[in-house]
């Protein structure tokens, strides 16, 4: 039987200055089984949450990986960002790419996931919801972007620091503080834009700060909903960077941080879908 721990989460409501104590959440003792998601030590910060894993020799070819953090909104390391530009007025420009022309280029590949999650989520659910949310981007790009995916109880490992030619999701501890989930990619990064593409992805979901919902959250304050996350997670690894902070992209689904219970970035708006459709096109 797993041995829980009972934690206090304190949630600071920044704008009204007062302390407000969650109830208590259990955390396996087991949680640090998987090893922790942590930023290399080589590694370069090249955006506030965006860093430049470096280049690879990968079969034969230089390669270069990008590790971009999803945040909370309101955590104390920063905005988590990496859009940039005035969008003041048009939500149809709240866009940027990971690097302009990066995509994939060659056939869908397939995706593993291992759904084992101590956090609140049906695993037997994880992998319809992924596909849904792969969907979406594909069907607003007019392109068969990402292959068929497939549940694994392989413990699987983000490649942070050159790719092994598999695209993995799972849970585990995300060790950056703030920090929902992570997108990692690996691909041709420099040089013209017709000449970048995209080679491999891995995804990992917080499994130690967070509790999840794959419905209606629980407003409790709490939890955070695993279609608003995943969906903005996807368009990273479809080749989308975070969209400029200005108010008038706070809604896109790549908007660069995301809040306990928010659902609005379950579906792309205009910024996203304009955005992926040009990068495709």
């Amino acid at each position: 039987m797993k041995a829980l721990v009972a934690i206090f989460v304190s949630l600071i409501l920044l704008s009204s200055g007062v302390m407000v104590i969650s109830p208590a959440i259990a955390i396996p003792d087991n949680a640090s089984d998987k090893a922790k998601v942590k930023v290399p030590e080589n590694a370069v910060e090249i955006a506030p949450g965006i860093f430049s894993l470096g280049s690879v020799i990968h079969h034969g070819e230089v390669v270069e990986g990008l590790m971009v953090f999803h945040h909370r909104a309101g955590h104390s390391g920063g905005p988590g960002g990496g859009g940039g530009g005035d969008t003041t007025g048009d939500d149809s420009k709240c866009f940027t790419f990971l690097a302009k022309g990066a995509k994939w280029k060659g056939e869908a590949e397939p995706w593993i996931v291992n759904p084992s999650n101590s956090r609140g989520l049906t695993e037997s659910d994880i992998l319809t919801h992924l596909s849904a949310n792969i969907e979406q981007w594909e069907d607003a790009s007019g392109t068969d972007i990402l292959g068929a995916g497939a549940e694994t109880t392989d413990d699987l490992v983000a490649d942070t620091t050159s790719p092994d030619d598999k695209n993995e999701v799972y849970f585990a501890d995300v060790d950056s503080p703030g920090a929902i989930a992570v997108t990692i990619v690996w691909g041709h990064f420099s040089g013209p834009p017709f000449a970048r593409d995209l080679i491999e992805w891995d995804q990992v979901y917080d499994d130690v700060d967070y509790d999840w919902s794959l419905d209606a959250p629980n407003d409790e304050g709490i939890q955070m909903d695993f279609d608003n996350i995943a969906a903005h997670e996807l368009g990273h690894t479809v080749g989308m960077g975070h969209s400029p902070t200005d108010d008038t992209c706070l809604e896109q689904t790549m908007y660069p941080t995301a809040a306990f219970e928010e659902i609005i970035k379950r579906s792309l708006e205009l910024g996203d879908r304009t955005g992926v459709s040009k990068l495709y096109s």
